[in-house]
């Protein structure tokens, strides 16, 4: 690795071998209460926001809607795009998972995603 730690080949294994789970997809027209509720009924903390043509616009967490939602008063109604990180970070399933890690590391990130 890049910290002058030797890296075993088992510690390389590409982003794909961790097997991250399908995630929570909406349209980022779509309404903050809509994706709050789509993101309870499904348990996620995290939603990745497409337009409508299905490319990745933001991403949007439990944590974004407590302090850009409930803590500033925004309407429920108003769109998610408004509350959204736009353009996140992404890795793809083959790229390295400890490098991915170290991103989500280095920036803070709890939500990767994953292309």
């Amino acid at each position: 690795g890049s910290v002058g730690v030797p890296v075993s080949k088992k510690d390389d294994r590409p982003v794909s071998k961790l097997r991250p789970k399908a995630p929570l997809t909406q349209l980022a027209t779509s309404t903050i209460l809509s994706v709050s509720q789509s993101m309870a009924q499904s348990k996620s903390d995290a939603c990745l926001l497409v337009n409508k043509d299905g490319s990745l616009v933001g991403i949007v967490t439990d944590n974004d809607f407590a302090r850009r939602v409930v803590a500033k008063n925004v309407s429920l109604m108003d769109s998610v795009s408004t509350v959204m990180t736009p353009n996140p970070r992404c890795v793809s399933k083959d790229d390295s998972a400890m490098e991915a890690l170290g991103i989500m590391i280095e920036r803070k990130f709890r939500h990767l995603p994953v292309t």
